[in-house]
């Protein structure tokens, strides 16, 4: 069980995400009316669940940062709680990390990585 938590915090700690922005050499700016659609994917439903909320220092506008924000989440978290890990234990492992998520950060976070990826943990997460 301690490996397992290990991994996740360590696949976090590594980098997978960059936090830092990249400069924009664009100098026109093109304005487009907003539209509203619905996820077509797990992937695409997660990561709709989280841009609000942010994830730490983790630039989400950064397009590099989705895959590995949706692997640690497809893979670590369900894989972490399908060894048996229960909330409070993932839930510790991303806030301790290098990328300094808040609580609230974590929560959204876990929920919608449980939501999207492994619903059969559902039961694991908080009620609120």
């Amino acid at each position: 069980m301690r490996r397992l938590i290990t991994m996740l915090a360590v696949a976090l700690v590594l980098g997978a995400c960059s936090s830092t922005p990249k400069q924009s050499t664009t100098a026109a700016t093109t304005t487009i009316a907003p539209t509203t659609t619905v996820p077509s994917t797990p992937e695409d439903a997660f990561m709709a669940a989280i841009q609000s909320s942010g994830f730490g220092d983790v630039d989400m506008t950064e397009p590099s940062n989705r895959e590995p924000l949706i692997n640690i989440g497809k893979h670590n978290v369900c894989e972490v709680f399908d060894d048996g890990a229960d909330y409070g234990m993932v839930a510790q492992a991303l806030i301790d990390t290098e990328k300094h998520p808040t609580g609230e950060q974590v929560k959204v976070y876990i929920r919608a990585a449980v939501e999207n990826f492994c619903p059969r943990n559902v039961a694991k997460l908080p009620n609120s």
